[in-house]
Parts: structure tokens; C-alpha cells; sequence
């Protein structure tokens, strides 16, 4: 009875290791206010930290994962905070809006430092 209980354990445990998702940070500039869906107002020109939340995907033959959540951190409103609010964003309204920040930018020298694409494959 021992060998049947510590061999479903096992089986349980592995099955929770490869239902692990996985979480990816990355900073992106703002170089002009902006505006996102689910937020009444400007943004300020900024960086944010852009938290996006993947599962694996059980049950195919090659190892792939499906966004869940994209979360975008806003700066603290105030000095004394140190942590801002946190959005729950649609990726694709970010992107866009991360890309008419990109065609806003007056030469290339506003580019600097903004090469990263929020949700993108870059």
C-alpha cells in the first residue's frame, strides 16, 4: 500500500512541475504620455515594468505556452510610496499604444533606450 500512496505522490508532483508557468519582466520607455484601456487619464512619460504571465500548454508535441495575464506597473504616486499601482492590461492595447509612442519620437535620438516591444517576439 506504501509503494501505491509514494508512487501517486510522485505522479502528483510531476504533473505540478510541468503545469508551472512561467513570469517575464521587462522595462519599457515611454517617451510621451499615453493613454491604455482601462485607465482613466494620461500615463506620463516613464519607464514601467511589464509583467506577463505564460502556461505551458499540456497535452502537444512541441513545448509551447499561452499568455494568461499581462500586468503593467505604474511609478509610485508619490515619493514616500515605493510601489505604484498595477494594471491588468490587454497586450495588444499596450503594444499599440507602446507603438504610437514609437511614431511620436521627433529623430532617432528619442529612440534610445526603447527597443523593447512589450508583448513582442523582439
Amino acid at each position: 500500500m506504501s509503494s501505491t500512496f509514494s508512487s501517486s505522490f510522485a505522479d502528483a508532483s510531476l504533473k505540478k512541475l510541468q503545469m508551472a508557468n512561467r513570469i517575464r519582466v521587462k522595462t519599457i520607455t515611454f517617451k510621451k504620455s499615453f493613454e491604455i484601456e482601462n485607465y482613466d487619464g494620461l500615463l506620463p512619460e516613464s519607464d514601467y515594468q511589464v509583467e506577463t504571465e505564460d502556461e505551458f500548454l499540456q497535452g502537444v508535441s512541441f513545448v509551447g505556452y499561452r499568455r494568461i495575464l499581462t500586468l503593467l506597473h505604474l511609478p509610485p504616486v508619490s515619493e514616500a510610496a515605493k510601489f505604484g499601482p498595477t494594471l491588468k492590461v490587454d497586450p495588444n492595447d499596450l503594444d499599440a499604444a507602446f507603438f504610437r509612442d514609437l511614431a511620436s519620437c521627433d529623430s532617432p535620438n528619442d529612440l534610445s533606450g526603447n527597443q523593447n516591444v512589450p508583448n513582442g517576439t523582439t
